[in-house]
């Protein structure tokens, strides 16, 4: 599966997340003394609210959210020891391989049993189809220790995982999505680039105003976090203005510039590609972050994958209603926790604004990058 190209990072999802020593600190369900609590088991004891000897329990209501990150989580040999050791992940890997290998040319199982470099991961057309196994793969092992969702969210790519998950998209149609989505997009390499900036959407519009349809808002992560995306040359300006001010801006060194008019020309492509995809209703529900609000499942059509590809990612808005519908804890699927700062944030902020019961949501990574997975996954 090899491939070129730069790190394909979706938008507001840096590899560490921004700012994150500046974030109130939530509590978590992570016992004193214990620095490594699996994920199933931190989340069951989280919806419990019985961890002793805890620092502090967060979670008003214990619904558990998962939450699909985007890409830039994605690290060389991420999956590999859990393809190797637990059978239900390798079974779920399996089943995605299935359908996604005829579309690919290449094996997402293989991938696995001997895993891809960076040079691959940094091609998008690549990081998407192996983000997406492993996402299925964690949910199916926490699903095997009892773990389900009460609601998902999915952040740009990882709303095609959690559609699959909510029951909105059956497999072959879920497999079809994430591969079209970035075959395409991988077509637009060399066309901008991303970064991530320390501003609300209502400042980082007013900071953008002067550059016309050369940048746009690429997504909305938190009250004080956002991604811009387009021309390489206007970013540079726009990084030292920003710079000048004292703002935080980080380049998140791509080749693509992921939902601006640079997705414009694979439109149609993506369309007619898309165009038999059947949607179902959802069995639990889907926060979209395209709208910001929940959706029904029947509403996952081409056109939303499209708008998925193009659209800012809403996804502050849609984390906001799953807080007010009762999530407690925030689960984040993916090979690394890069949501978790926006997550704290927009949590910490619910809890500030007197919106919330409590003191906010507790956050739980699931893998993380380097780590024993099968220990993480309990």
């Amino acid at each position: 599966a090899a491939a070129a190209g730069k790190s394909a990072a979706s938008a507001g999802a840096p590899t560490t997340p921004v700012g994150e020593s500046a974030v109130p600190a939530v509590e978590s369900a992570v016992p004193v003394g214990d620095p490594v609590v699996p994920a199933a088991k931190a989340a069951l004891l989280a919806a419990k609210a019985t961890v002793p000897g805890a620092v502090s329990l967060a979670a008003d209501s214990g619904r558990v959210a998962f939450v699909f990150c985007g890409n830039g989580s994605q690290w060389a040999g991420m999956g590999a020891d859990l393809f190797a050791a637990d059978d239900v992940f390798r079974r779920a890997v399996h089943d995605v391989d299935v359908e996604l290998a005829p579309r690919l040319g290449w094996s997402v199982g293989e991938a696995f049993a001997a895993p891809v470099g960076k040079a691959d991961l940094d091609a998008t057309e690549v990081a998407q189809p192996l983000l997406f196994a492993v996402q299925l793969g964690i949910t199916a092992v926490l699903r095997d220790r009892g773990i389900e969702p009460a609601m998902v969210v999915g952040h740009s790519v990882g709303e095609v995982a959690a559609a699959h998950v909510c029951g909105a998209l059956a497999l072959p149609d879920a497999a079809r999505v994430i591969a079209e989505r970035g075959r395409v997009q991988g077509s637009t390499a060399g066309s901008g680039r991303m970064a991530a900036v320390g501003l609300s959407a209502e400042r980082a519009a007013k900071a953008l105003a002067g550059y016309g349809e050369k940048l746009e808002i690429a997504g909305v992560n938190s009250a004080e976090d956002v991604t811009v995306a387009g021309d390489a040359e206007a970013l540079d300006l726009l990084g030292a203005e920003l710079a000048a001010e004292g703002v935080f801006f980080r380049d998140l060194g791509l080749d693509y510039a992921f939902h601006s008019r640079h997705m414009d020309p694979v439109e149609d492509e993506l369309l007619a590609c898309l165009t038999d995809v059947t949607p179902s209703p959802v069995r639990v529900p889907f926060y979209s972050t395209v709208t910001g609000f929940r959706a029904r499942g029947t509403d996952l059509d081409a056109a939303y994958w499209w708008r998925n590809v193009r659209h800012p990612v809403l996804f502050a808005d849609a984390v906001r209603r799953a807080l007010a519908d009762g999530a407690g804890i925030l689960l984040e699927i993916g090979p690394h926790p890069v949501l978790r700062a926006y997550l704290r944030r927009v949590a910490a902020r619910r809890g500030k604004t007197g919106s919330g019961t409590g003191t906010g949501a507790v956050v739980l990574p699931t893998l993380r990058r380097g780590a024993d997975g099968p220990a993480a996954l309990g």
